[in-house]
């Protein structure tokens, strides 16, 4: 019987693969975040969410923002992440400062 993934080792195999730009995962990166949400934040969740924003750079091109989702969901909002037009003060601190040295 092999071992049970979670959410959040599914939310970062996700992450891992915005390196490659893969439409499959890039496509699920948000709805994996959804699933994990802001409440309770682990380690390991701060340490995927800051893997997406170093890696945001390689956000595909055909990449559309989830409209219908507010803004302080902020994986709805990764073209906006990418371009630097998302409110800064919406991100959580943890992601803050890495957004505002690269915008």
């Amino acid at each position: 019987m092999g071992q049970k993934v979670s959410i959040e080792d599914m939310y970062g195999f996700m992450a891992e693969g915005l390196d490659f730009s893969a439409e499959e995962l890039t496509l699920l990166i948000p709805e994996y975040r959804e699933k994990i949400g802001n409440e309770r934040i682990s380690e390991k969740v701060k340490e995927i969410d800051q893997e997406v924003i170093a890696n945001i750079k390689n956000l595909p091109d055909y990449w559309k923002d989830n409209e219908a989702e507010p803004l302080e969901k902020w994986w709805w909002h990764l073209r906006k992440i990418k371009e630097g037009t998302y409110p800064a003060h919406l991100l959580p601190e943890y992601l803050r400062e890495m957004y505002l040295k690269r915008s």
